[in-house]
C-alpha cells in the first residue's frame, strides 16, 4: 500500500503540471489509489505449463514443466500443493493429480488412460489460493489425444459461409460529430482467423467512407472521421463470400477516446472527444484517465472547456508497466466510461542461438547461450515436420497475456519473436477487441480476503478414541520409512492431534502410534484423516463453445507412430553406476544440486560444514553453536526485497514478497531427511560418513519452521540413522491423491523413427531442467535418431521473473 500511494504522489504531480498546475491530488484519487491497492495486495499466483507437446497418443504420457509466479513478477514462495485436471470438451474432469513445486517450480507427467476416447482435451492448473478471486486466476492448456486404437479420426471444418464479424468502438461507443477508430475482428466459427482485403464502409446513401483490411489472425481497424447519426454498413470479401455487416448506430452524446503508443517508442498519446451537443453538458467538469497494472495506478486528470471537443494528454511510457495494461477514462464520481486495453514491450530475453557441439552415434550435443543469466529452462525436441506443437502456449501467452485477458491470447509467438512497430501495431489491433478479466466495479469494492489457505503440504487431523484408562499418552508418534517420517506431537485437551506440512507421496503408508512419557507404544484406537490432498476449484473450467451448424466433419485416416510393447529409457542420462544420484528424484531433491561424495571429496574437505560454506550457503560457528543461512531474506523483516530505479531516475521501487508464512533466513537442513534443528553436532561430522549431499539455495522448507534454503544429507548405510523396528501394527494410513511420485524422463520405443507417423506425432527428447550459468551458456544432449533436422522449443525463466521462449529449428549434419 505505501509504494502504490508513493508511485502514485510521483506520478499524479507529474501529470498535473498537463491539467491542474501545481494543485495536490484529490483526496477521492488517494482513496481510489489505496482501493486498487488493496485489490491486488494478496498474491495471486499465476502458472505455466511448458508441455513436451500438445498432441499425444494414448499409449504416451503428457510430460510438463511448471512455472509459478506472482502476478507482479515477484518470486511466490507460499504455494507447494499445485493441482492439475484433465478435463474433456464437454468440461467434464478425467482425473486431478497432485504435485510438488519447490520454489516456483516443479515438473511431472500425466499417465494417459489407453481407453480415453480420441479429442480434444484441457489441462487446467491451479491452486487452493486462486479460490480466494472472484476472477479466474488458473491456467488452461488445449491439448489433443488419439486413441491408438481407433482407425481413423474426426477433424472439423467449417463451410465457407460460417463467417463471424465483429466490431469494437475504441471507446466502446460510435459518437455522433467525432471522429471513431473501430477495431474488426473477423473469424469463422471455430475462431480461426480470416483475413481479407480492401473491405468498404459506406454511409446510409452507399457513399464511400472508408475501406480496411484484416491481418492473418483476422484483426484489423478503421477510422470515421466526424461521423453522422446514420447507418454504417460494412461490405466484405472472405472467402468468396460477400459479406453485407451493419455497424452500431453512433450515440447522440457521450464521451469516446483513442490512444496510441506503438508509434512513438517513448510516449503514449491519448485523445479524448466528445461532440458539440455534449459540451454543454461537461464543459469545467474533472475527469480522470486511469492507467493501471495491478496496484500500479497512473492519474491524469483533465476537463472540457467551452467549445472544446478534444483533448489531448502525452504519457510517458515509462509510467507504464510492460505488459498489458488497463485504460479506464472516469467521470467526476469515478464511474467508469469506457476502458481499453494497450501492450507495453517487454525487455527483449529471446534470442537464444544453438550449437550443434558434437555427434555421436547414440547422441547428439547441443550447447546455446541466452540473455538470461542462472535461468532455469525446459527444452522440448520434435522431428522438425511435426504436428503435435498446434496448440503451443507460450510462457509469455500464459504469464504475460491471460492473466490479464478475459479470454485466452492465440498466437502470442507471433506477436512477441522479433518484436518490431508494425507487430505492435497489429497486437493493438487485437487488443481493440479484447477485455480485462479485472471489472473496474470489482476493483474498487471490496478487497478479496484470505479465506483459502496457501497449501504447504499435506496435513493429518486425528483424534485418540480412549478414557486414558490403559496409561496416560504423552505424544503420538507419525512415522513412515518411505517417506523418511519419525515425527512427535501432543494432544489437545479433546485428544486431538495435528501433523502439518507433510511431503507424503501417493500410496505410501504412514502409521501413527500412542506412547507414553517412557516412550511404551499404548493400544489406543487412533482416527484420523489425510488433509489438502482433495482442494476443489470452485470456478468450473467451461469449453468455449465452437458452432454447431454449418460444421463438417471429416474422417479420415493418420499416419501414427509405430510402437514396441516395451520402454526405451533416454540413455543420455544414464551415468555409471558409481557415479549415480540415487536420491535426486525424492520430492525436495528434483530442484537441488546433487553431489555424490566420493573419497576424494572426504580427503579434500575438513568436515560437512566446509563443504556446504564452499558451495553457497553462509556457515557461522560462534562459542559451539552452529548456524547455516542464505543471504536471500531480510531477517528482521522476513521480506526479499528487490530495488528498482526507472529510467528516468525518478521513481524508485521497492517491492516486499507477502509470504503468509513466517520467514526466517536459515537453512532447513535435514539429515537422512529428518528435519534437524539442532546443528551443533554437524560441527565435527566427517564428509568420510556421507554418500549424498543435495544443496538448493532458492528453495524453501515446507515445514512449520519456514527456513530458506534446503540441505540435505544421506549417510552411508552403515552410518543411517533410519529406525527399521517402527512397528507395523499401528494404524495405518494409505495416501490417497498425495503427491505424484517423480520419475525421470521415458521417451517411448519407435519401430520407425523415419516414417511418416514418427515425422508428424514421435518425440525426440523432453528436458525438463536445463540451466544457464552466469554468462548465460547451457548445453544439453538428445538421442540420435538420425534426423535431418529437429524442432526445439525452449522455454523458462531466471529467478528475478524473465521470461524467454524459443522455437528453433536446427539442422543435422
Amino acid at each position: 500500500m505505501k509504494t502504490a500511494r508513493s508511485l502514485f504522489f510521483l506520478i499524479f504531480a507529474f501529470h498535473c503540471t498537463l491539467c491542474f498546475p501545481q494543485n495536490p491530488p484529490p483526496e477521492n484519487q488517494l482513496k481510489l489509489a489505496g482501493a486498487i491497492a488493496d485489490y491486488f495486495k494478496l498474491d495471486r499466483e499465476n502458472i505455466h505449463l511448458h508441455l513436451n507437446k500438445t498432441a499425444y497418443l494414448t499409449n504416451e504420457q503428457i510430460w510438463f514443466k511448471g512455472y509459478i509466479i506472482e502476478k507482479k513478477f515477484k518470486p511466490t514462495l507460499n504455494t507447494s500443493n499445485v493441482f492439475i485436471s484433465l478435463i474433456d470438451s464437454n468440461g467434464e474432469k478425467v482425473a486431478t493429480q497432485l504435485y510438488y513445486a519447490e520454489g516456483n517450480l516443479f515438473e511431472g507427467r500425466i499417465k494417459l488412460n489407453k481407453s480415453i476416447p480420441s479429442g480434444k482435451y484441457y489441462l487446467q492448473v491451479y491452486t487452493n489460493f486462486m479460490n480466494n478471486f472472484s476472477e479466474d486466476e488458473s491456467s488452461a492448456y488445449e491439448i489433443s489425444i488419439l486413441n491408438i486404437d481407433d482407425k481413423n479420426y474426426s477433424t472439423n471444418k467449417v463451410s465457407s459461409q460460417s463467417i463471424a464479424v465483429g466490431f469494437f468502438p475504441e471507446g466502446g461507443i460510435l459518437l455522433d460529430g467525432a471522429s471513431n477508430t473501430v477495431g474488426v475482428k473477423i473469424t469463422d466459427c471455430l475462431g480461426n482467423g480470416i483475413a481479407v482485403k480492401n473491405a468498404e464502409i459506406t454511409d446510409a446513401k452507399g457513399n464511400l467512407i472508408t475501406t480496411f483490411s484484416t491481418d492473418q489472425f483476422g484483426y484489423g481497424k478503421f477510422e470515421i472521421y466526424s461521423a453522422n447519426s446514420e447507418s454504417y454498413t460494412a461490405m466484405i470479401f472472405a472467402n468468396g463470400i460477400k459479406i453485407l455487416k451493419t455497424l452500431p448506430l453512433p450515440s447522440a452524446s457521450g464521451i469516446t477516446f483513442s490512444i496510441d503508443n506503438y508509434i512513438f517508442p517513448d510516449k503514449t498519446v491519448v485523445k479524448i472527444r466528445t461532440n458539440a451537443k455534449t459540451i454543454p453538458q461537461i464543459k469545467n467538469k474533472n475527469y480522470t484517465l486511469v492507467l493501471q497494472q495491478n496496484e500500479a495506478t497512473t492519474f491524469a486528470g483533465f476537463s472540457f472547456k467551452e467549445n472544446e471537443t478534444e483533448h489531448k494528454l502525452i504519457i510517458p511510457s515509462s509510467e507504464l508497466n510492460s505488459g498489458i495494461n488497463t485504460v479506464y477514462l472516469l467521470d467526476e464520481k469515478y464511474h467508469k466510461i469506457a476502458e481499453r486495453l494497450i501492450f507495453k514491450p517487454l525487455s527483449p530475453a529471446n534470442d537464444a542461438p544453438l550449437a550443434i557441439a558434437s555427434v555421436r552415434s547414440d547422441s547428439i550435443k547441443i550447447s546455446g547461450v541466452s540473455k538470461i543469466p542462472f535461468g532455469n529452462f525446459s527444452i522440448s525436441v520434435v522431428p522438425a515436420e511435426t504436428d503435435s506443437e498446434n496448440n503451443l502456449k507460450t510462457i509469455q501467452a500464459g504469464l504475460v497475456f491471460d492473466n490479464y485477458l478475459d479470454k485466452p491470447i492465440s498466437n502470442s509467438f507471433y506477436y512477441l519473436i522479433d518484436f518490431t512497430r508494425k507487430k505492435h501495431y497489429e497486437l493493438d489491433n487485437f487488443l481493440l477487441s479484447q477485455k480485462s478479466k479485472y471489472q473496474w466495479d470489482a476493483i474498487i469494492g471490496n478487497a478479496p480476503q484470505a479465506k483459502f489457505e496457501s497449501d504447504a503440504g499435506l496435513g493429518v487431523k486425528g483424534i485418540v478414541n480412549t478414557d486414558d484408562s490403559k496409561g496416560k499418552i504423552f505424544k503420538i508418534n507419525m512415522n513412515s520409512l518411505g517417506l523418511g517420517l519419525n515425527e512427535f506431537t501432543s494432544l489437545n485437551d479433546k485428544r486431538e492431534f495435528q501433523f502439518e506440512h507433510l511431503l507424503a507421496i501417493d500410496s505410501t503408508k504412514i502409521y501413527f502410534v500412542a506412547k507414553d512419557k517412557n516412550g511404551k507404544e499404548l493400544d489406543h484406537k487412533i482416527v484420523y484423516q489425510l488433509q489438502n490432498n482433495n482442494r476443489k476449484f470452485i470456478k468450473s473450467f467451461i469449453p468455449e463453445k465452437q458452432c454447431s451448424e454449418n460444421l463438417v466433419i471429416e474422417k479420415k485416416t493418420m499416419p501414427l507412430p509405430k510402437f514396441d510393447n516395451a520402454i526405451m529409457l533416454d540413455s543420455i542420462n544414464v551415468i555409471a553406476k558409481k557415479n549415480k544420484l540415487v536420491n535426486q528424484n525424492r520430492l525436495g531433491n528434483i530442484m537441488a544440486r546433487g553431489f555424490k561424495i566420493s573419497e576424494k571429496d572426504a580427503n579434500s574437505y575438513s568436515g560437512v560444514l566446509q563443504f556446504i560454506a564452499r558451495n553457497g550457503f553462509i556457515v557461522s560457528q560462534v562459542d559451539g553453536s552452529v548456524s547455516i543461512t542464505t543471504n536471500r531474506m531480510n531477517a528482521a523483516t522476513g521480506f526479499a526485497t528487490t530495488t528498482t530505479l526507472s529510467q528516468n531516475k525518478r521513481r524508485i521501487t521497492t517491492t516486499e514478497i507477502y509470504n503468509t508464512r513466517p520467514k526466517t533466513n536459515q537453512a532447513a537442513v535435514f539429515l537422512d531427511d529428518m528435519y534437524i534443528q539442532n546443528l551443533d553436532f554437524l560441527q565435527d561430522y566427517s564428509l568420510s560418513l556421507v554418500d549424498e549431499i543435495y544443496l538448493n539455495r532458492n528453495g524453501n522448507d515446507i515445514s512449520m519452521y519456514g527456513t530458506s534454503g534446503i540441505i540435505k544429507i544421506y549417510t552411508k548405510k552403515s552410518y543411517g540413522i533410519y529406525n527399521n523396528n517402527i512397528s507395523n501394527k499401528s494404524p495405518v494410513l494409505i495416501v490417497k491423491n498425495g503427491f505424484q511420485r517423480f520419475l525421470p524422463y521415458e521417451n517411448p520405443k519407435y519401430d520407425n523413427m523415419r516414417d511418416e507417423g514418427f515425422q508428424k506425432f514421435g518425440t525426440i527428447d523432453w528436458k525438463p531442467f536445463v540451466t544457464t550459468d552466469e554468462n548465460g551458456n547451457f548445453n544439453f544432449s538428445i538421442p540420435n535418431f538420425y534426423q535431418k533436422s529437429v524442432k526445439i522449443i525452449i522455454e523458462g525463466m531466471s529467478a528475478d521473473g524473465e521470461m524467454i521462449s524459443e522455437i528453433r529449428t536446427l539442422n543435422i549434419p
